[in-house]
């Protein structure tokens, strides 16, 4: 392709990895969070660079590919993070070693030696390189796995790829060589952009330089749910929409909010969930409220049919032990599982909504429901759910899982707010929308200094 072209066109391929990756499915049906990032990234990739082909190393489906006109790589090595894929990293490091030798020394371009790398020839031909590992760039990650989003990232810069982390929450970096390491690396990128303010603060703090980096806002702000007349007979079915007049409340928990690690242990102790059983009884004395426990995280079968995951365990474990104190009248959980857009939907059929799950959250936020966020409750602690409350002006709602009472005041006080908040996120939920879009525009300003670059305008 010619310099020329490139000049005239701007990007015309953009490769998008990043920490997210993991076997296919999961991406798109499991963590439902996952997917209310992912389809709008790629849509206002593609709204901005309209001419540009992008190719992916986080696994979705031939079908999502197919809709949304994306090309994605399927070699093991982007989904697994352990010895194997070490040796194919440190394969890559020779190959590309060799590649810089020869470019450096003798001025030849030895392609044959990345084109042996799936990862390192779809590096080397594209024009943009983005990374979206979320907030697994830090302590969330396994030491192999936070290695080699080093490595990939170093690579890009190597092969002199304008390279950009996009809406992530990095860190916390709490060993000594993660935050060198995360340090260097960060340093050497073409943009960073937060999504929220702490990791900005955070690594501000580290040592990463500012003047590239800025705080946006999440892409599934922008994610849009499927409407009302679509879902119908589904709220139906799950008598979401016949209430008496009693108001619904939707409460979302996953294993993070469990005291004890890992995050997807099951069953859990009973009196790891008794701080919720606690604040479920209080909504229904005290509130006259209906409560909906859901998940908004699935599971897939071997014909990649939703299932049940291990917040549905959670979440049968907690409906058990209010039934058989008498609370089964008006608690209740849906009866199917729900795509992202079909989950978004129902959360907005909420009056009020306590979530777990900073995705879950969002869906509520970005549609004004009044909205309690749920802290992590075990290490590693993520600074993301703070960050966001912080960004969406409601840091005031923000609870920690271990303290039931704590729990019941935020919400009482919530629920007494509800008209104020409703006003509230309809103003600024327009403003987080913009600060989302902002993050495309800003990797056009890196697609202009590409441009400049090859044409040979110093910049």
């Amino acid at each position: 392709m010619s310099s020329s072209l490139i000049v005239q066109n701007g990007i015309n391929k953009i490769f998008l990895m990043g920490l997210t990756s993991s076997a296919l499915g999961g991406m798109e049906y499991h963590n439902l969070g996952n997917y209310a990032i992912m389809e709008p990234l790629v849509i206002y990739l593609k709204k901005n660079f309209p001419e540009a082909k992008i190719v992916t190393s986080i696994q979705m489906s031939a079908a999502f590919c197919e809709k949304f006109g994306v090309e994605c790589k399927r070699e093991k090595r982007f989904w697994t993070y352990g010895r194997e894929t070490a040796v194919v990293t440190l394969k890559d490091i020779c190959r590309l070693s060799i590649w810089v030798c020869f470019h450096y020394l003798f001025r030849m371009d030895c392609k044959f030696m990345l084109n042996k790398s799936s990862l390192l020839c779809e590096i080397h031909h594209a024009d943009l390189v983005v990374d979206f590992s979320g907030d697994m760039f830090g302590d969330n990650s396994s030491y192999s796995r936070f290695l080699e989003a080093c490595a990939e990232l170093l690579f890009a810069k190597i092969l002199e790829k304008p390279t950009v982390i996009l809406a992530g929450s990095p860190g916390p970096f709490k060993k000594r060589w993660r935050r060198w390491l995360a340090k260097l690396v960060m340093n050497h990128m073409d943009l960073i952009t937060n999504r929220e303010p702490l990791s900005t603060e955070l690594l501000k703090k580290m040592g990463v330089r500012d003047n590239k980096m800025f705080t946006t806002a999440c892409p599934a702000f922008l994610f849009k749910p499927k409407s009302k007349d679509e879902v119908w007979s589904i709220l139906q079915k799950e008598n979401i929409i016949s209430g008496n007049g009693q108001p619904l409340v939707g409460i979302i928990l996953c294993g993070w909010n469990m005291p004890n690690s890992p995050y997807n242990k099951i069953p859990r102790n009973e009196s790891e969930l008794l701080p919720f059983v606690a604040v479920i009884k209080h909504l229904i004395e005290r509130m006259n409220m209906r409560v909906l426990l859901m998940s908004h995280q699935n599971r897939t079968d071997e014909k990649n049919r939703l299932i049940r995951g291990n917040d549905h365990a959670i979440i049968d474990q907690i409906i058990r032990l209010l039934e058989n104190e008498g609370y089964g009248n008006r608690l209740f959980t849906l009866k199917d599982c729900y795509d992202a857009a079909t989950s978004k939907a129902i959360i907005s059929c909420f009056d009020l909504l306590i979530s777990g799950r900073i995705h879950g959250a969002i869906a509520g936020l970005s549609q004004c429901v009044p909205t309690v966020i749920i802290d992590y409750g075990h290490e590693p602690k993520a600074h993301k759910l703070k960050g966001f409350a912080r960004l969406v002006g409601l840091e005031e709602y923000l609870c920690d899982p271990r303290d039931s009472e704590g729990m019941i005041q935020r919400i009482e006080k919530c629920w007494e707010n509800k008209d104020q908040i409703h006003e509230h996120l309809r103003e600024k939920i327009e403003k987080i929308k913009q600060r989302s879009q902002w993050n495309f525009e800003l990797l056009k300003t890196v697609g202009e200094r590409k441009k400049l670059i090859v044409s040979g305008v110093k910049i």
